[in-house]
């Protein structure tokens, strides 16, 4: 299946994906693919999706990089021809703060509540401990920018996991 992309306004990269088996607005019979999408594309500037003389490309869907950090594709058109990546600047800070951070934020919220009943229990080495951990855990933002600094790749990125204190 075909794709029209786009630089949108903010920079991301925008896919209009065109409804072939629509009844209203699909493929027609008698009409080539290359006419449904001139059609489309027509439609999506007369409806300012898509803003005249803005550059676009139709793509193969296979072309797409991995949904991974989809805010961070970035498209360059020249042509007609597209190249559509990963921003890995603004994937890396996605990972930090859409994944990391608030798994982050979770094992904090439960740390606090051990540390409560160590301090309601007067035990000063269980409070030592627990504030330990936690300050390791309000670290893990600084110390994981190191290691997302040099994932190139948008998989790896996703598959990367920090060493969560115990």
């Amino acid at each position: 299946m075909k794709r029209i992309i786009f630089s949108g306004p903010d920079g991301i990269a925008s896919v209009i994906i065109p409804a072939y088996n629509d009844e209203a607005t699909g493929k027609r019979e008698d009409e080539t693919e290359a006419d449904y999408l001139a059609r489309v594309v027509a439609r999506n500037v007369e409806a300012g999706v898509l803003p005249p003389a803005t550059m676009y490309a139709i793509i193969d869907e296979a072309e797409l990089p991995v949904r991974h950090y989809r805010n961070a594709w970035r498209v360059d058109v020249v042509a007609g021809l597209a190249s559509v990546k990963h921003d890995m600047v603004v994937a890396r800070q996605m990972k930090l703060d859409q994944e990391i951070r608030p798994e982050r934020n979770r094992r904090l919220a439960a740390k606090d509540v051990e540390f409560t009943k160590a301090l309601g229990a007067k035990d000063q080495a269980a409070a030592d401990a627990v504030e330990s951990t936690r300050q390791q855990l309000r670290d893990i933002p600084a110390t994981v920018t190191t290691v997302l600094a040099v994932i190139s790749d948008p998989t790896a990125l996703k598959a990367f996991s920090p060493v969560w204190p115990a």
